[in-house]
């Protein structure tokens, strides 16, 4: 078994009727969730997840977090979930590797959308329209997301992020982060790198954002952000 890590997890749960019971009557009941129950059930199950030995297997903790919510109340009142799982020692050049999928339960039931994302990646390189900016490599803070995509291979993220890194690294001399944006993501959607990851969808996509920090004045800096189709890479 690995090594224990942090994770953030994050759960939101859409009610099928308003808790008007339970509001109107300022009661715990039925109408609503008991928030500690929740969160005990959530963590129970984490623990045991822990035990089993999955590594980094994210799909299968966002099932098993959404089942433990559901067990909360009988029968549970919700009509769709979500569920963000961020681990944040899983990245090497950024604040996290990270999950987030909802689902429709009930009628039509099943998983409505599923994201894979790397968080706040920093890495320098050259970019800027002046001439000083084309001698130093400057700060960027990079976000990824894989809109879209079965994950079935999660021993292949480390890989995909060092594929973002050397991407990043690989374009030094853009003069626009327009260019470097629309770049990025080409390279990366057709990268061999995603197809290890998992099967894309006809309708998945790979989202950029970049952030150069440094380039104005009194503000967090600009941001551009880009999408590039899978199944067009």
């Amino acid at each position: 078994m690995g090594r224990l890590q942090p994770v953030v997890i994050s759960i939101t749960l859409h009610f099928g009727q308003p808790f008007i019971s339970a509001a109107d009557g300022d009661v715990l009941d039925s109408s609503t969730v008991n928030y500690s129950s929740l969160t005990k059930n959530i963590i129970v199950a984490i623990e045991r997840f822990e035990t089993v030995g999955h590594d980094l297997d994210l799909a299968l903790l966002a099932t098993i977090v959404q089942t433990a919510a559901l067990e909360t109340s009988s029968p549970p009142p919700f009509t769709a979930t979500e569920v963000d799982i961020l681990y944040p020692k899983a990245s090497r050049a950024g604040e996290g590797v990270g999950y987030r999928e909802g689902r429709i339960l009930g009628e039509g039931h099943g998983l409505a959308y599923s994201v894979l994302y790397f968080q706040d990646i920093h890495d320098l390189t050259i970019v800027g329209i002046n001439n000083h900016e084309q001698k130093f490599e400057q700060p960027l803070v990079i976000n990824v997301w894989l809109d879209g995509l079965i994950l079935s291979s999660p021993m292949s993220i480390s890989e995909f992020e060092e594929a973002i890194v050397y991407e990043i690294e690989s374009h030094l001399g853009t003069k626009t982060l327009e260019k470097l944006a629309t770049l990025l993501s080409k390279r990366l959607a057709a990268s061999s790198k995603v197809r290890q990851l998992g099967a894309a969808s006809s309708t998945a996509i790979l989202g950029l954002r970049i952030r150069k920090p440094l380039a104005v004045p009194l503000a967090d800096g600009p941001v551009v952000e880009v999408s590039h189709p899978l199944c067009e890479a």
